[in-house]
């Protein structure tokens, strides 16, 4: 973002932040970040000698430099985006600030009445190969989401039934209809039933999924009422590795048979089990995910 206020040019420097905003989108969207670092001067010093050479040595340096390249008085290597982003999430970035540029100008080009918020909504994407749909009762901000579901709407009952619908007030869920703690103490009889506050178990499921599956696959949802978690293998990551260890290993693999100095022995080739993640991301949602979507015919792995 500091890039569209110290270098607007040809463009003057934006008065206001939707203006910054969708400048910001077109940046993202069309530089290439293969071919070429984004170079910010933030004391606007920098000789056109000094950026050639800086894109000089990016060129011959390729490999060194990360996929998102920012380079600075400050930061000559871009350490600070050494770490990420992967160039799947690098990819899904400039879709999405394309298709949400593209919304952007259509529906300012439009001539009526434009929400903002629509630019949010995620494009249709065929890039996933597997779909973890969760329960959207147990979502706690499914109210937050762009284009609420049937279910959604009826959780809300309307107070002005005899008002047309422009003028109809929606009530609060019912406590009833929010998530509720039971807890259980050996001295009391009844258990202490109270309301969750704070807790989104949407947010709580992912981030266990980052957690226990972070190194073989990427997961993504919208925090604001997704309930829909769209995973990506990390392919990279799926590698076959040889255990010929003595100690039993319990872990599912393929047998082999290999030579050694003369002797033969036995070699287990060892690769993620696939079938038994996708087990896994049901039993670690349990009572939250509705159902998991795959999609092996696409699986390059």
């Amino acid at each position: 973002m500091a890039q569209i206020y110290v270098r607007p040019q040809p463009l003057e420097t934006p008065a206001v932040p939707d203006v910054a905003f969708l400048r910001f989108l077109s940046l993202i969207a069309t530089h290439d970040w293969h071919k070429s670092p984004l170079i910010v001067d933030f004391k606007k010093d920098m000789t056109h000698a000094e950026i050639a050479a800086i894109k000089a040595d990016f060129t011959d340096k390729r490999k060194s430099f990360p996929l998102m390249s920012i380079i600075t008085h400050f930061d000559a290597t871009s350490h600070w985006t050494r770490n990420g982003p992967s160039a799947v999430i690098l990819k899904r970035l400039g879709l999405l600030a394309k298709v949400s540029l593209l919304t952007a100008e259509a529906g300012r080009l439009s001539g009526t009445a434009f929400d903002s918020k629509t630019i949010f909504r995620p494009p249709a994407s065929d890039d996933w190969d597997c779909l973890i749909h969760l329960k959207p009762i147990i979502a706690a901000r499914r109210h937050e989401a762009l284009d609420l579901t049937d279910d959604v709407l009826a959780a809300f009952q309307t107070s002005t039934d005899h008002l047309d619908n422009s003028k109809k007030k929606l009530k609060p869920i019912k406590a009833n209809k929010l998530p509720v703690l039971d807890l259980s103490h050996g001295n009391i009889a009844k258990p202490d039933n109270r309301l969750l506050l704070d807790f989104d178990a949407v947010n709580e499921y992912v981030a266990a999924l980052r957690e226990t599956f972070g190194e073989l696959a990427y997961f993504f949802v919208d925090p604001h009422g997704g309930t829909v978690v769209t995973v990506v293998w990390k392919t990279a990551q799926f590698k076959t590795v040889v255990w010929d260890g003595e100690e039993e290993c319990l872990t599912g693999g393929r047998m082999t048979e290999k030579e050694e100095k003369g002797k033969r022995r036995t070699a287990l080739k060892l690769s993620p089990n696939i079938a038994a993640m996708v087990e896994d991301f049901r039993l670690l949602g349990n009572g939250l995910v509705w159902h998991v979507e795959i999609r092996p015919e696409k699986w390059r792995i």
